[in-house]
């Protein structure tokens, strides 16, 4: 993998790769971390901490998979993560900075029976990446062209390239004609424990001086191969990657 020099890089805060994300697109995509009721705090703290950020670069629309489908969940289909106080306090943000807030996750009871029967292989998951990225088009659609989205999603929904057999909604976003979106992936240095990502221990290697030297967290714009390879736009990267 071709990662830049860290003496060379053009490290940016977490603030800066959201303005350059609307200053390049209409849509911006950022990711928590989450692994069933464990999640990583960090980053819904720093979805907080960006908000008057994207505000005042355009965005006008919160769109958060947590919030269920178009319309909200059905009553006792709320997402748990609601729940949590750090999400709550990152809603309460977005409602006070003037934000309108919908929810974009698949209507399960609209997935063909045959994929119901197994909910956790790959045609449902990939069944289900391309109805949230079909209820996103259809928000941006029912918006004013001129508002912007800030796209908050769990994990590596975002990508949007194919990750082998698995078709993300980031991927099924541009196919379905939606704004070339800005992907910001700030999950990439979590620790998943088993399921961590192996990029994770080389990032932090490569880069751990440099996090040291500026606070535990850098941002970084990708081009090229990289940015084709990873199937996001920019990393932020972090020393603060527990997951409870």
């Amino acid at each position: 993998m071709d990662l830049p020099p860290a003496d060379s890089a053009s490290w940016l805060t977490a603030e800066e790769l959201v303005r350059t994300g609307f200053q390049r697109s209409r849509v911006v995509m950022m990711n928590e971390a989450h692994d069933g009721h464990r999640r990583c705090i960090r980053t819904r703290t720093v979805g907080r901490r960006i908000l008057p950020t994207a505000r005042a670069f355009g965005a006008r629309l919160l769109l958060m998979e947590a919030l269920g489908p178009p319309g909200g969940a059905a009553p006792g289909q709320e997402s748990p993560y609601l729940k949590q106080p750090e999400m709550a306090l990152l809603l309460d943000a977005a409602r006070q900075l003037g934000f309108a807030l919908a929810g974009y996750e698949a209507e399960i009871d609209r997935a063909p029976a045959e994929l119901l029967r197994d909910t956790h292989a790959m045609p449902f998951t990939n069944w289900r990446e391309r109805r949230q990225a079909e209820n996103l088009v259809g928000l941006l659609h029912q918006a004013p062209v001129t508002d912007g989205a800030l796209v908050w999603c769990g994990n590596s929904h975002l990508r949007k390239t194919r990750q082998s057999e698995w078709s993300p909604m980031g991927y099924w976003f541009r196919q379905l004609g939606g704004p070339e979106p800005f992907a910001i992936d700030q999950v990439v240095t979590v620790d998943f424990g088993e399921s961590a990502n192996a990029l994770s221990g080389v990032l932090l290697e490569r880069y751990g001086q440099v996090l040291a030297a500026r606070g535990g967290e850098v941002g970084l714009v990708l081009d090229g191969r990289l940015r084709e390879e990873l199937g996001v736009d920019a990393l932020l990267l972090s020393s603060d990657n527990r997951m409870e």
